[in-house]
């Protein structure tokens, strides 16, 4: 997930497995609404309410997840963000707190289908 503060820069979500993008069903929670969509990638509109995004991976036989969840600032930068990551794989549970990682995260996994959740503090960066 990326919070984009350049000017004319969309901030977005992005999936990828393998290289290719790889459609997820996506749901991003706002305080008044939820957006839900199925895609690879798309655009996270009013991203300082964002409270939470969640993510149903499909089963990819995939041995690593690498979440990354920045800001690219208006110099072009790339920070890491604030947010709590809980990681559902199989009947496995794992949580990291990102702000102490610099953002990102790789996690190993089963290849089964996951299910990402991604919590912002409130309020979340803008």
């Amino acid at each position: 997930m990326r919070l984009d503060q350049r000017e004319g820069q969309r901030s977005a979500f992005s999936v990828v497995a393998g290289g290719q993008p790889a459609p997820a069903d996506v749901r991003l929670h706002y305080p008044d609404r939820d957006r839900d969509q199925r895609a690879a990638n798309g655009e996270v509109a009013a991203f300082g309410d964002l409270r939470t995004a969640t993510f149903q991976i499909p089963a990819s036989g995939g041995t690593e997840l690498k979440v990354w969840v920045h800001r690219v600032t208006p110099s072009g930068d790339s920070e890491g963000l604030p947010a709590l990551l809980d990681v559902r794989d199989g009947g496995d549970a794992k949580r990291f707190d990102l702000g102490l990682s610099g953002g990102q995260v790789v996690v190993p996994i089963s290849g089964r289908a996951s299910e990402i959740l991604i919590a912002f503090p409130e309020p979340a960066p803008s």
